[in-house]
C-alpha cells in the first residue's frame, strides 16, 4: 500500500497540473496507465494528490502529454517535493494512517476554520483535558501509548507558535455543550477554559462560542468539520479549499467547488449565530466562576490523583490568571533587546554585539534573522510607568529578606497596589506555591503585555493581491504570452552573485505605496506605507507576504541591512584608523582653524582639478594636476602609472606641494572623499604632518563646505569640458577670485580676510598676508 506521507499541497498541485495536461492532450486515464505500466487507479490517485509521485513517472507522463520543456522541468521539481516526509512519522502508529494526510494539509494551510459540537479542538486542548480525551477514545491503552498520542497532539499545537512559515489563522466555533461537558480528570475543565482564554489573546486565533439558545442550524446535521484554505503558488493560483470530516474509522475529504460552497454557507450561518471573541471571553469567564461556586462536588474537587496539576491551577487562580505554559526558549528581556538593537543601529556587526552583551553568537544571529534585521520594538527608553527588570530584581531581593508589600513600595517609590499586583500576578507557580523570581516575573510581564497588531496585508486580501501582483507579477511579451525569464531557486540568501535573478514586475515598495493613491483615490482601505511592505517581507510571522518575494526587490537582500553598517567601514585603501569616526571632535564645530576638506572636479578625457577648502575660513586652494608625459600616445599598462594626472603618486605629490605653502598651524587634518586617488595618504601624512580622514561612502554632506565650493567652481570649469587645458596660472587666477568674494557665512568678509585673521592669531608679531 502506498503511503500518504509527504507534503500534500505539492502533491495536489502536481495532480491538478497532470490532469490538466492529460485532458488538453485528449488522453484517457486508461491510456496513461498503459504508458506508465500501472493500474488506472494509480493515475487517478496521482491526479487526486493522494500519493507521492516519482520524478521518472512524471517525465514519462509529460512526454506522453507532449508538455513543454519548462512545464516538464517544473512538474519534475514538484514531484521531488511530494516525497518529503512530515514530522508525524517520528511517532509511528500513534498517528493513524488516514490522519497523516490531514496533518500535512493542516501544516500547509494559511487559514483553518473548525466547528466542534462536542469537544474542544485538539489544537486548543490543555494537558489534562487532552489526556482525558485520549483515554476516553482508547481506554485499553497503556500509559506509554497515552503519552505518545499526547506528544503528537502537543507537536501539532506547535503549529500555532511557529515562526516560519507564519502560523495559520485559526478560527474555531465551539458549541456551549462542549464548554460545559467536564471530563473525568478533576480540575481539567477549569484549566481548559483558562487555556481557551489565553488562546483567544493570540492575533491569529479566534475562539467563538455557539450558545444553546441559538437553536438548530444546518451544522446540526453535518457534525464537526474543518475547512482548510491554502496560499497561492508563485503564479498567484489558489489551491482549492478542502473540507475535512472525521469519524471513528476514517476521514472524508471534499474539495469540489459545490461541496466547498455548501460548507462555506454553513460556516457563514454559524458565524452569524456565534458570539464574537470578546463575548466568548466573558461567557467562558462566567463558566469558570460557576465552576468555582459549584466546586463542592466530587468532579470539581482536587483529589490526590491530580494533585500537582490541581495545585498549580489553584495557585494560578489565586493570581487571577491561568497557568502559563512555557513556549520553549524564553524571549530576551526588553532592556537586552533594546541594547542589542541600539548597537546594531550604530553599525556594529552581530558578532561584535553578541560579545559586548555577553550572549552567544548563534543566539544574536537568531535574534537578527527572526526580526528580519528590523528592530521589533521601540529603542526609546520606557516612560517608567511599568516596572523594569532592575525593579523586579529589587522586589525579589526585598521579598526574600521578608519585607512586606508597603516596605517594598516605599523602597522603590511605587504604589503598594503596584507591588501587590506584581507579587500576585507574575509569581512563579510551578513549585505549587507562589514564589517571586525576577526573571520569571519579567518573562510573564512581557508575554501578557504583547498586543501584536495584525498586519494590514494579512487582513486585507484585496490590498495584498495588489501589492503582490506589482512586486512579483510576471512579465508579458507583446503578444500576451508570459516571459518567464531564467529558472531560479531562492535559497533564503541574498541575490546570487553573478547569476540569474528572478524576472518579475519588481515595483519598489515606495512605488506601490504611492501608486495606490493614484489607482484608488477614494478607497482609504487601499493604503499602505512602503515601510509596512518591507516589514511584511523581512519579518517572519507577519502573516502576509512570503519571504521568497525579497528576490523581487532590486537589492535582493534576504534581511534588511542597517544603514550604519554601510557607513564608516574600512575598505580597500581606507583603513580603520582613517575613517570619519576617528576624526578629532574639534573638527566638527569649526572653532579651530587648519582643518580642510578635499575632492576632485572631473572633466573630459580623464582630466581633473583638485580642490581643498579650509572649514573655518572657507579659503580655497586649487591643485594643478597636469597630464603625465605619454598620455594619449603610450598604451595604458595594467597596474602601471595613471597618465591622466591624478594617480595615487601624482595626486600625493601635487597635493603636498600645494598644502605645504600654508603655515604649519593651518595644517591639522584633511577630510577626503572615498576616491582612490588618495591611496598614498599614509605617505602624504608622513611628509606633511596632515592627518587624512575619509568620509563615509555616498555621504557628500560630511564634506559640505567642499561640495558647495565645487559648485561655485563649476562656473569656471563646467561639466563636460576638458580641464587639462588650464595651466597653473589660470588656476591661481580662479583661486584668487573665489577667495576674494564676500561670504554671508563669514559676516560678508572674504575667505582671504578670514584667513588673514587666523594667521595673525597664530603669529601675532609678523605674518605675510594672503592676496
Amino acid at each position: 500500500m502506498e503511503s500518504d506521507a509527504g507534503s500534500t499541497v505539492p502533491r495536489r498541485q502536481l495532480g491538478r497540473f497532470l490532469r490538466s495536461q492529460r485532458e488538453s492532450a485528449n488522453i484517457t486515464i486508461k491510456a496513461a496507465a498503459d504508458e506508465l505500466e500501472c493500474s488506472p487507479q494509480k493515475i487517478w490517485r496521482i491526479e487526486k494528490g493522494s500519493v507521492p509521485v516519482r520524478a521518472t513517472d512524471v517525465k514519462i507522463l509529460c512526454q506522453l502529454y507532449e508538455a513543454t520543456a519548462d512545464m516538464t522541468a517544473g512538474l519534475v521539481a514538484l514531484a521531488r517535493e511530494t516525497k518529503a516526509k512530515g514530522w508525524w512519522h517520528a511517532y509511528g502508529d500513534a498517528v493513524p494512517g488516514w490522519f497523516e494526510l490531514y496533518v500535512g494539509l493542516e501544516g500547509a494551510a494559511t487559514r483553518v476554520r473548525k466547528y466542534e459540537p462536542a469537544l474542544i479542538p485538539g489544537l486548543l486542548q490543555a494537558h489534562a483535558y487532552m489526556e482525558s480525551v485520549v483515554r476516553a477514545d482508547r481506554p485499553d491503552l497503556e500509559d506509554a501509548d497515552v503519552e505518545r498520542r499526547m506528544a503528537v497532539k502537543m507537536e501539532r499545537q506547535g503549529l500555532l507558535s511557529r515562526h516560519f512559515p507564519p502560523p495559520p489563522h485559526l478560527e474555531v466555533i465551539i458549541c456551549e455543550g462542549a464548554l460545559r461537558r467536564a471530563p473525568a480528570v478533576p480540575g481539567a475543565m477549569a484549566q481548559q477554559l483558562w487555556h481557551l482564554l489565553k488562546a483567544n489573546e493570540r492575533p491569529h486565533v479566534s475562539v467563538r462560542a455557539l450558545p444553546l439558545a441559538s437553536g438548530p442550524h444546518r451544522a446540526s446535521v453535518s457534525g464537526a468539520f474543518t475547512i482548510l484554505d491554502f496560499p497561492p503558488d508563485e503564479a498567484g493560483r489558489h489551491e482549492p479549499s478542502t473540507i475535512y470530516s472525521e469519524s471513528l474509522t476514517g476521514a472524508l475529504y471534499l474539495d469540489k467547488p459545490g461541496e466547498t460552497e455548501t460548507y462555506d454557507a454553513v460556516w457563514a450561518e454559524l458565524a452569524e449565530k456565534a458570539l464574537d471573541p470578546d463575548e466568548t471571553d466573558k461567557f467562558v469567564t462566567t463558566l469558570i466562576e460557576e465552576m468555582k461556586a459549584n466546586s463542592t462536588g466530587r468532579r470539581n474537587t482536587f483529589d490526590d490523583g491530580g494533585v500537582w496539576m490541581a495545585r498549580r491551577q489553584q495557585q494560578a487562580d489565586r493570581a487571577l490568571r491561568p497557568a502559563m505554559r512555557s513556549p520553549g526558549r524564553p524571549m530576551p528581556a526588553r532592556h537586552v533587546q533594546r541594547a542589542f538593537w541600539r548597537l546594531i543601529a550604530r553599525g556594529k556587526r552581530t558578532e561584535e554585539v553578541a560579545l559586548e552583551l555577553g550572549v552567544s553568537t548563534p543566539v544574536a544571529v537568531r535574534w537578527f534573522r527572526h526580526a528580519g534585521g528590523m528592530p521589533p520594538l521601540s529603542l526609546a527608553e520606557p516612560s517608567g510607568r511599568y516596572l523594569s527588570f532592575s525593579e523586579r530584581e529589587e522586589i525579589a531581593l526585598l521579598k526574600a529578606q521578608g519585607q512586606g508589600v508597603r516596605a517594598i513600595a516605599r523602597e522603590l517609590g511605587r504604589d503598594p497596589g503596584t507591588i501587590s499586583r506584581e507579587l500576585r500576578r507574575n509569581a512563579a507557580t510551578r513549585s505549587g506555591k507562589l514564589e517571586y523570581r525576577a526573571t520569571v516575573a519579567q518573562w510573564k510581564a512581557q508575554v501578557t503585555a504583547r498586543r501584536p497588531k495584525p498586519a494590514k496585508l494579512a487582513s486585507n486580501r484585496r490590498l495584498k493581491e495588489y501589492v503582490q501582483a506589482r512586486l512579483s507579477g510576471q512579465l508579458c511579451r507583446r503578444d500576451g504570452t508570459v516571459a518567464a525569464g531564467p529558472a531560479t531557486t531562492w535559497k533564503g540568501l541574498n541575490k546570487p552573485h553573478r547569476a540569474d535573478r528572478r524576472w518579475a514586475a519588481a515595483w519598489s515598495p515606495e512605488q506601490i505605496s504611492r501608486r495606490l493613491v493614484v489607482d484608488f483615490p477614494d478607497d482609504e482601505d487601499m493604503r499602505i506605507s512602503h515601510e509596512a511592505i518591507y516589514q511584511a517581507l523581512y519579518i517572519q510571522g507577519r502573516g502576509a507576504l512570503t519571504r521568497e518575494l525579497v528576490a523581487c526587490l532590486r537589492t535582493g537582500r534576504a534581511l534588511r541591512k542597517p544603514r550604519e553598517r554601510s557607513r564608516n567601514r574600512p575598505q580597500g585603501h581606507v583603513t580603520a584608523d582613517v575613517v570619519l569616526s576617528q576624526r578629532p571632535a574639534e573638527v566638527k564645530d569649526r572653532a579651530v582653524p587648519g582643518h580642510w576638506e578635499g575632492d576632485l572636479i572631473i572633466g573630459l578625457h580623464r582630466s581633473a582639478i583638485g580642490t581643498v577648502v579650509e572649514r573655518t575660513s572657507r579659503y580655497t586652494l586649487l591643485v594643478h594636476l597636469p597630464r603625465i608625459e605619454g598620455y594619449g600616445t603610450v598604451p595604458p599598462v595594467k597596474n602601471g602609472p595613471a597618465l591622466g594626472g591624478y594617480g595615487a603618486i601624482a595626486m600625493k605629490d601635487a597635493l603636498q606641494s600645494t598644502m605645504t605653502i600654508m603655515p604649519e598651524g593651518l595644517r591639522r587634518s584633511l577630510t577626503w572623499d572615498r576616491g582612490k586617488e588618495l591611496s598614498a595618504h599614509s605617505q602624504f601624512t608622513i611628509d606633511t604632518g596632515i592627518a587624512v580622514y575619509f568620509a563615509d561612502p555616498h555621504s557628500p554632506w560630511q564634506r559640505a563646505t567642499n561640495e558647495n565650493t565645487n559648485g561655485l567652481l563649476r562656473q569656471y570649469f563646467p561639466k563636460g569640458t576638458d580641464l587639462s587645458r588650464w595651466g597653473l596660472e589660470d588656476l591661481l587666477a580662479v583661486q584668487t577670485a573665489i577667495n576674494s568674494r564676500p561670504r554671508k557665512v563669514l559676516d560678508w568678509k572674504t575667505p582671504a580676510e578670514a584667513l588673514d585673521e587666523q594667521l595673525r592669531l597664530l603669529q601675532p608679531t609678523s605674518v605675510a598676508t594672503t592676496g
